[in-house]
């Protein structure tokens, strides 16, 4: 739930990469969703596995959100060790991340998100070392929460303070979400039920302190008339699926 992955050709490898005789695509597993980084904390730890028989090269890096930026351009006040390793196949690594906060000055009436990234690189094919080719590696970004100290409230009461009303977005109905808490809200569903008619939409994340404006696939014209009720399914910190309800202000 909500683990981004990509994948990424690579022209070229490092020197760690592994001949092996045939090409085996590496899977390395993170253990966990996503990571919570309380201020207080020194440091935290990410633990990894390869279940599979291979090697891999695998890089990590922390990035504040843009997906395009490699590990070596990244501007994010976190340091991850080992930045690169070469994990045995069938054995696991632990990372660790630091902040390290520089000149960054992150506010602390809330959580900042950033994003914590593994390349995993599989083993070259020894077919390969005399030829052109092209390799493929997984990247798999996982939200990363610097929460402050004393921050108001918890984060588990966060889901069920979010206001939901009806809004017009050029002339089209919208769904229209307020999040007064200092956590970030994770979605994993919502459903909308109005006038005996339930629509599907789409929504990811909400950020402390912010509105957003969600369009409803199958609603045109007029906000609906009746009652309005949103179901929706959040993710805590751990990893798990909340269910929720709200009433739809007019």
């Amino acid at each position: 739930m909500q683990i981004r992955k990509f994948l990424v050709a690579l022209t070229a490898l490092a020197g760690m990469a592994i001949a092996m005789p045939q090409a085996v695509q590496a899977n390395v597993i993170i253990n966990g969703t996503r990571l919570i980084y309380p201020a207080q904390n020194q440091e935290i730890t990410v633990r990894t596995e390869n279940p599979g028989g291979t090697p891999a090269l695998v890089q990590v890096w922390v990035d504040e959100g843009d997906p395009a930026i490699r590990a070596e351009e990244s501007q994010a006040p976190f340091v991850v060790t080992p930045p690169l390793i070469r994990l045995e196949g069938n054995s696991g690594q632990t990372f660790r991340v630091i902040f390290v906060p520089g000149d960054t000055q992150l506010p602390q009436d809330r959580e900042s998100l950033f994003y914590f990234n593994l390349l995993d690189i599989p083993p070259m094919p020894q077919e390969a070392e005399a030829a052109s080719y092209m390799q493929l590696a997984y990247r798999t970004r996982l939200k990363l929460f610097y929460r402050p100290v004393g921050l108001p409230g918890n984060a588990r009461e966060a889901a069920g303070q979010l206001q939901w009303s009806f809004a017009q977005v050029d002339g089209k109905p919208a769904l229209q979400i307020h999040n007064p808490s200092a956590y970030h809200v994770s979605f994993n569903g919502i459903t909308l039920d109005t006038d005996n008619r339930q629509y599907r939409i789409e929504g990811d994340m909400i950020a402390p302190g912010a509105t957003s404006s969600l369009p409803i696939p199958g609603l045109s014209g007029q906000l609906p008339s009746q009652a309005a009720r949103v179901d929706f399914n959040w993710i805590n910190d751990f990893g798990a699926l909340i269910q929720n309800s709200s009433p739809v202000r007019p």
